[in-house]
């Protein structure tokens, strides 16, 4: 995993994010969510 900045001269390269979706805890059902963005045509 790069955590640097991106040299990135086509699409291919994705920079993702994980969401929980719950209130004060995790403990019981709760809904995650996943986000993904191509960091060339976004």
């Amino acid at each position: 995993m790069r955590t640097e900045h991106w040299e990135v001269d086509g699409p291919g390269f994705i920079e993702a994010d994980t969401v929980a979706h719950c209130v004060e805890s995790m403990a019981g059902e709760f809904c995650g969510s996943l986000t993904m963005t191509d960091v060339h045509t976004q």
